[in-house]
């Protein structure tokens, strides 16, 4: 189970480093974009952009921002639940493992008590 554990957080790291290079990117652009506004004749060589259609950089941005949180998100709740199980089969194991001492216990106990029954058995037929 610890594996699983160790993989989902391999993965929420993965993705946590991929979040943080889409934030970087994004604080570039904002400033590009800053730059642009307060001078933008520096930049404007031609106008044809104006009746251009294309999406604007920043949406696929927040959209793959989203995207990655909801991800890490998904996979927080899964490596909780994965946890919860865990620590739910240690302490079953626990339980299960102090049955067992008993057990071998009882057991050793019964073997004792067969023995004496059975030289109680050939004293009483005369051995």
């Amino acid at each position: 189970m610890s594996v699983i554990t160790d993989e989902y957080k391999r993965e929420i790291q993965k993705i946590k480093m991929e979040l943080s290079d889409q934030i970087e990117e994004n604080v570039r652009l904002k400033g590009f974009k800053q730059m642009v506004l307060q001078k933008p004749d520096d930049f404007d060589n031609d106008k044809s952009f104006e009746n251009d259609t294309r999406s604007n950089p920043f949406d696929e941005e927040r959209l793959s921002f989203k995207a990655l949180q909801n991800k890490i998100k998904e996979l927080e709740g899964t490596l909780g639940s994965a946890q919860d199980i865990n620590d739910n089969h240690q302490r079953y194991n626990g339980k299960l493992q102090t049955e067992l001492t008993e057990v071998r216990e009882d057991n050793k106990k019964l073997a004792l008590q067969i023995e004496d029954m059975k030289m109680n058995h050939m004293r009483k037929s005369g051995m």
